[in-house]
């Protein structure tokens, strides 16, 4: 079963930014020859310059995620070596 044009360019709306015409979106269809994938990702990647920003949002969000990560483990190893030194402190083997 074939999705005429008009339901398609529901589709394509409910899934892009605000502010886009529905005469932008039947424009980008016939372009993309009914292709609501293809449509909604060129209207994605044009509104966000290209989809850099998207990427770099993305790249920087797993970065910042990986460092917290990272400065999580190290709060821990620091806390575990702080313990290991006021138990051998407390037992006589440190200053």
């Amino acid at each position: 079963m074939d999705t005429n044009i008009d339901d398609k360019v529901q589709i394509v709306l409910k899934q892009s930014p605000e502010n886009i015409s529905v005469d932008y979106v039947k424009e980008l269809l016939i372009n993309n020859e009914g292709d609501v994938v293809k449509t909604i990702e060129q209207i994605w990647k044009k509104s966000s310059g290209e989809g850099d920003n998207i990427l770099k949002n993305i790249e920087y969000n797993e970065t910042y995620k990986e460092k917290e990560k990272w400065d999580m483990i190290r709060d821990i190893c620091n806390s575990y070596e702080q313990e290991m030194s006021n138990f051998m402190k407390s037992q006589g083997y440190g200053k």
